[in-house]
């Protein structure tokens, strides 16, 4: 669960999670890497690529988020270290992801 704000009242910064609306009409939730300018650089947690997407295509911005049936405020000391812990390894999901490519063959 996840619950959001819009872009106005939170505004879109590095480290957040946006929701957006994918070219194809499929929505997701991701991970701010980079800003620059009107686009946006994102990428989910649990994956080694990146996408690129615009900030009209954004829908809403995550305040709060549900893991194990706790509720988790996305300004909290312990979600930000959680944060910059997995936008600083994007480089070691990559390498795992190629290794296990090979070794699952």
């Amino acid at each position: 669960k996840v619950e959001l704000l819009s872009k106005k009242l939170r505004g879109v910064k590095k480290g957040e999670l946006v929701f957006f609306e994918r070219e194809n009409g499929g929505c997701i939730l991701h991970r701010v890497l980079k800003i620059n300018g009107d686009t946006l650089l994102v990428n989910g947690d649990a994956q080694p690529w990146t996408e690129t997407v615009k900030m009209s295509q954004v829908i809403g911005v995550a305040n709060r988020l549900c893991r194990k049936g706790k509720w988790i405020n996305c300004d909290s000391f312990s979600y930000k270290l959680y944060s910059g812990f997995i936008m600083h390894t994007l480089f070691l999901r990559k390498v795992y992801s190629k290794l296990n490519t090979l070794f699952t063959k």
